[in-house]
């Protein structure tokens, strides 16, 4: 009797074995599927003439903000002075539009700006309530942040793909245009 117990462990040895190696594998397969759903696939970066042309498709003529950004961020001593390329603006004030698109050096310029707008937004406007009078919206992943809130009858979006960022707001009930452009251009 003590000679198949002995059996049976070396069985349940070998067993194991068989059982770890494909759980591990799976395992590890599985966090390297995880790993991509989290980061996703990174979004295609629009260039400055394909804004240009997703806004004359809804009727609007944007105008070349570049100097004059450049210009009032180098007066307050602020960086994105130095670190944008191109930029662009519409403003509709009878819907409460204003959509700015930005270009600049890199990545991490473009996204110290986006997180600079953010906190203006959030903390500085008084365009921003509590979590709980909010509808917001958030997603980050790979090389792009896509943020947007609705407060009251103001709707806000601040997203950034690789070096652009793109501001905009607009009355809640007008916003369906700038949704319409940023899906255009594949920030959604």
């Amino acid at each position: 009797m003590l000679v198949s117990n002995k059996i049976n462990f070396e069985l349940i040895k070998i067993n194991l074995k068989l059982i770890l190696m494909p759980v591990v594998v799976v395992l590890f397969l599985g966090g390297i599927l995880l790993y991509f759903f989290i980061n996703g696939q990174p979004k295609t970066v629009a260039t400055y003439e394909q804004v240009w042309t997703a806004i004359e498709n809804k009727g609007i003529i944007p105008t070349d903000t570049t100097e004059m950004f450049k210009t009032a961020w180098k007066e307050r001593n602020d960086s994105k002075g130095e670190t944008l390329q191109k930029a662009l603006t519409f403003i509709n004030p009878d819907s409460g539009i204003d959509f700015n698109f930005f270009i600049f050096d890199d990545d991490k310029s473009a996204h110290s700006a986006r997180v600079s707008y953010w906190n203006y937004i959030r903390y500085d406007s008084g365009r921003f309530g509590t979590k709980g009078t909010n509808q917001e919206y958030q997603s980050s992943s790979s090389n792009y942040t896509v943020y947007w809130v609705k407060y009251d009858n103001f709707y806000t979006v601040c997203t950034r793909v690789g070096n652009t960022v793109i501001y905009a707001e607009a009355d809640a009930n007008s916003n369906k245009l700038i949704k319409d452009i940023i899906e255009e251009i594949g920030y959604q």
